[in-house]
C-alpha cells in the first residue's frame, strides 16, 4: 500500500479534506485490484490492500474531485510465486515402456504471468494414470531456468493408453500434457502364466500358457518367437506328448494338448526359445 497527502494550492496539507480519493494504473495494460477508492482522513488517504496482476513497470495515478491528479514514480512488478504451468513442448503421443522422453513447461503465477524470476526445483508427476499402475521414472526433478522447466529423461513403465503428466505442487489450474500411450518393450523373459493342475492323469491332455514379458512385466506383444517345452526333471522316464513347439501370437504361447505318459512325482517342464527359459511348477502324474 501507500499513502496520499492532499495539499491546498499553497502546498500546505489540506487537513480539512475528508473526501474520496481513487487510485488507478496509468498504463492501459496494467491491472490493479483491491480497494481503489478510500476516504481521506485529515487530508491523508491510505491504500492498504492494492495488488498488481500484471508484470512490468507501472505508475499509479491518484485523483479526487476538484483536485489535480498526481502520479507516482514507476513501480517494477515481478511475477508472484509459481501456481500453475503451461505446457510448451508436448511429450510424444506414443513411447515404449522404459524409453526416455521429455517435455517442457512454463511456470506462471496465479495471474498467468510467466514466473521468469523462478529458478527453483520442479518435479514432474503423473496427472492421469492408467489403472493406477504406472510409475514415472528417470530424472523427475529438475531446476527451472527463468521459469521454464525442461525434462529430458523421463520414463513410463506400464503399458497402456491415456497417461498425462503435470508438475507437482501446483494448484488445479496446472495444465496437464496431452495423452501418452505406452507400448510394451522387447521381450526380456518368459513367464508361465497358466499352470496345469499340480496333479495330472497319465496320458490326459493338459494346458499351459507362457507369455513373453518386457523388463517392466508387460506382455511383449511384438514377440512372435517359437517356444519349445521339454523335461528338465523326468523322474518316471516318461515321454512328453502333444505339440511341444508353439509360435507366440502377440507375446502369448498356448500349449493346448501336452501329455505325460508315465506316473511319477516331481516332473518339471522347461519352456524356452533358445535365449530365454522358464521352468513350470512340479507335477505329479497318476
Amino acid at each position: 500500500g501507500f499513502s496520499v497527502l492532499v495539499r491546498d494550492i499553497a502546498g500546505n496539507p489540506a487537513t480539512s479534506f475528508n473526501g474520496p480519493v481513487t487510485v488507478s494504473v496509468a498504463a492501459k495494460d496494467g491491472k490493479l485490484t483491491g480497494t481503489l477508492t478510500v476516504a481521506a482522513v485529515g487530508g491523508t488517504a491510505t491504500f492498504t490492500n492494492l495488488q498488481f496482476e500484471k508484470t512490468g513497470s507501472f505508475s499509479l495515478t491518484v485523483a479526487a474531485a476538484g483536485i489535480a491528479k498526481s502520479s507516482t514514480s514507476a513501480v517494477n512488478v515481478a511475477a508472484a510465486a509459481p501456481a500453475a504451468c503451461k505446457i510448451v513442448t508436448q511429450p510424444p503421443r506414443s513411447v515404449g515402456s522404459g524409453a526416455a522422453f521429455g517435455f517442457s513447461a512454463t511456470l506462471v503465477d496465479r495471474f498467468g504471468n510467466a514466473a521468469t524470476n523462478f529458478n527453483g526445483n520442479t518435479t514432474a508427476t503423473i496427472a492421469k494414470n492408467v489403472a493406477a499402475v504406472g510409475t514415472l521414472g528417470g530424472t523427475t526433478t529438475v531446476a527451472a531456468q527463468n521459469g521454464v522447466v525442461t525434462f529430458t529423461g523421463l520414463t513410463l513403465d506400464k503399458a497402456g493408453s491415456g497417461y498425462k503428466l503435470t508438475l507437482a505442487g501446483l494448484n488445479p489450474t496446472g495444465q496437464a500434457t496431452g495423452t501418452i500411450k505406452v507400448a510394451p518393450g522387447q521381450a526380456a523373459r518368459l513367464v508361465v502364466d497358466v499352470q496345469p493342475a499340480s496333479t495330472v492323469t497319465a496320458g490326459a491332455a493338459f494346458r499351459v500358457t507362457v507369455t513373453a514379458r518386457d523388463a517392466a512385466g508387460n506382455i511383449a506383444t511384438t514377440y512372435a518367437g517359437d517356444v519349445t517345452v521339454a523335461f528338465v526333471a523326468n523322474p518316471g522316464g516318461a515321454t512328453l506328448g502333444g505339440r511341444t513347439t508353439v509360435k507366440a501370437a502377440r507375446g502369448i504361447v498356448r500349449f493346448t494338448n501336452l501329455t505325460i505318459d508315465r506316473a511319477g512325482a516331481g516332473y518339471v517342464l522347461r519352456y524356452g526359445d533358445g535365449s530365454r527359459n522358464v521352468d513350470g511348477a512340479a507335477l505329479t502324474v497318476v
